[in-house]
This record gives C-alpha cells, structure tokens and sequence, in this order.
C-alpha cells in the first residue's frame, strides 16, 4: 500500500507505524507500507506522483482521495488553498492513475480460466472524502477555485460537495465502459476529532477541545465510512456513506453528530441539475489543469 503525504516527516513515520502494526497482527499480512511525497497543493508535484508510481507498480485496485483541510490561502499554482488540495489536486490525482485502474481488469479480452479467474476479483474502487458540509457547497466551480477569497467565502463546503459530484461523474462513465470492473463512492467521515482543526485559533482551542471530547468521533470511527467504501460489498446504488444514526423522517441534526453506527448509504445532496454540475466542474477542472501546465487535456 502506498501513502501519499507532502510532509516527508509524516510520512516515513506514518510508513513505520503502519508496517509494526501489520506486523504485530495476528494475521500477518504479506504486504507493507511505502510513503511517497506528494503535494496535492501543486499540479506538478501530482504529475510527479504519478509518474513514480507508474514506474514502481503495475497495479492499482483502491485509491483514496483523503487530504483535506480548512486554511485560507494560495496554492503553489495560485488557486485557492481548500479547493486546489481538497478537489482540484485530488481529480488530477485521479485522471491520471486512471488508465491504471482501467488495466487492471480487463477480463472480456482473456479466454478460458484466466477469464473465470478475473471475473472473480473484487471490483476496484476509488473513495472520495466528503462531508456533511457538502448540504453547504454552491457550483460556481470559477469562484470556488479562485484565490483571494475572504474568510466568509470559503471553498471548503463546495470542495467536498465537487467529490459528490464527481463521484457521480465517475460512475457514470464506468456505466459505459465495457469490461471495466471499477466503483467510485464518496464517504463522509462524520466530525472527527482530527488535525483539520489545527487552524482554530489558539484562544478558542480549550474549548473547541472540550467539545470534541462529547460530540466528535474517534479517528478510529471517522475512518469508519473510508474503510466500507472501499473494501464492503456495497448495494449498486450506493454512492454516498455516512456514520451516524439516521431516522427517516429528517436529517439534521443526526448527519452532523448524531449516533455512531459505523457506515450508513443515504443519498447527497446536489443543489439544481447534477448533469450541469458534472459537466461544469470537467471543463473548470481541465481548462484550470492546461493552463497552468500547458496542456490540452489531463
């Protein structure tokens, strides 16, 4: 398994505690943990990754799109800090490692038992982190992705409602594809008391901290719906997991702190038409992508 980090510190001591815990475990498991550095705050730096990765491994059968953060800001590219990390570098990241995951099962071009034998293997999966903030998010994809905002403008509902979308995106493109065996879902780690809220000020931190310690989730729990999107045996029309306790008669406020029953499906939210949010936030993406690397596609 590959971890994709920017902080080489991080990193290598996320890679070691990874491979004492595999190790430790009473089904010991063959593989291991590599880090690689990648900087989803900088078009190159995604290019690069995938450049490496591509040249390291032949295979891909889950990829995660877990970074995610709430600071104001530029990225290295001059696009607004939250969108640029929490979408724009996750949908290069994954333009780009498509073909691989489109390779890895390609089972109407094998015959006899090599056939039987792929169409027996788990379908691939890519998860993309969103969040009960998604209800908040708007499709002006231009604005969103734009630097210089003020702080009552920020990006962070609208980049994790951009991972709804383009899990929608994703899927209906698999629809069309024959042969190919792969399922985007978008998880919603529910509020989990995680390094997103290192930014708060430190005035308010005591208290902030206080709060966590009632409402929010374990990291154990909040990674909860990220482990069932990519590795249950998921309902076809599932898209979209969340971890609380939902009554059918109303949604607030139990998707924000409501009970913790592990993965639950439920439907997003998309603001007007799906078809027009999809087909904008492509052509945002993409143009924002060739412009800034001289590029005619991703």
């Amino acid at each position: 398994s590959c971890i994709g980090c920017r902080h080489p510190e991080r990193g290598t001591r996320a890679e070691k505690t990874l491979n004492e815990s595999l190790q430790s475990h009473e089904a010991k498991s063959p593989g291991h943990f590599v880090y690689m550095n990648l900087d989803l705050s900088s078009l190159e730096s995604v290019e690069k990754f995938c450049k490496e990765y591509l040249q390291r491994y032949g295979r891909l059968d889950i990829l995660v799109n877990n970074a995610g953060l709430n600071a104001g800001g530029s990225t290295a590219d001059g696009f607004d800090l939250v969108f640029g990390v929490n979408f724009l570098g996750h949908y290069y990241l994954t333009q780009l490692l498509l073909p691989l995951l489109r390779s890895r099962r390609r089972c109407s071009d094998l015959k006899g038992e090599e056939r039987k034998l792929c169409n027996e293997e788990p379908e691939a999966r890519i998860v993309n982190l969103a969040s009960v903030m998604h209800h908040n998010g708007h499709t002006d994809w231009l604005r969103a992705l734009k630097a210089g905002k003020g702080i009552m403008d920020s990006s962070y509902a609208s980049s994790k409602l951009a991972m709804v979308v383009y899990t929608y995106m994703l899927n209906g493109e698999f629809s069309k594809e024959k042969g190919v065996a792969i399922r985007a879902i978008a998880a919603n780690p529910g509020a989990v008391q995680s390094e997103i809220w290192r930014f708060i000020p430190a005035f308010v931190q005591p208290l902030t901290a206080s709060l966590m310690n009632v409402f929010f989730l374990t990291p154990q729990q909040g990674c909860s719906t990220s482990v069932a999107a990519a590795c249950d045996e998921l309902e076809k029309n599932i898209v979209y997991l969340q971890p609380y306790l939902m009554p059918s008669w109303g949604r607030l406020p139990f998707e924000v702190v409501g009970p913790y029953v592990g993965a639950q499906p439920m439907d997003p939210w998309i603001p007007g038409s799906l078809e027009e949010a999809k087909t904008s936030l492509a052509e945002v993406c993409d143009a924002a992508i060739a412009r800034t690397l001289g590029k005619k596609d991703c």
